[in-house]
């Protein structure tokens, strides 16, 4: 699993889509810190790339644009795949960017490094099983 230093800065990462939707068309700084790929070797990529092999069997790259697609944005909380192999525990939010008629006509889908809000949630669930102990 990928491991960002804390001391980086934290940018989210910003990856947009063309007109299929599952194709990347845009790509920030964050997301070439969180993934480790250049947006010249992204750029026209399918988005899968980025899903565990286990997620794509499962469908979930694809359940995640239909729900972005009727819901207006879809959530997720899960492993990425990065450049290199390592998985990286993220979470984000892909919306559906509409025309004016309201179809959906792109997504743009914001992530972030989960691994820091993950540990304060094991410390705080950890020491919740401590307190109960005491009483």
């Amino acid at each position: 699993m990928r491991n960002t230093s804390p001391s980086s800065p934290r940018l989210p990462s910003l990856i947009q889509t063309g007109q299929d939707r599952e194709r990347s068309r845009d790509w920030n700084a964050g997301a070439r810190r969180l993934f480790g790929s250049p947006e010249g070797e992204v750029h026209g990529r399918h988005l899968t790339l980025f899903f565990t092999p286990e997620d794509r069997g499962r469908g979930e790259p694809q359940a995640e644009w239909r729900t972005a697609a009727a819901l207006g944005r879809a959530s997720d909380d899960g492993f990425h795949v990065c450049k290199d192999g390592t998985r990286l525990r993220g979470n984000g939010v892909t919306a559906a960017l509409r025309d004016q008629a309201g179809a959906p006509r792109a997504n743009t889908k914001v992530s972030r490094d989960g691994i820091g809000q993950k540990g304060a949630e094991d410390a705080v669930r950890a020491s919740e099983e401590r307190l109960r102990g005491c009483f």
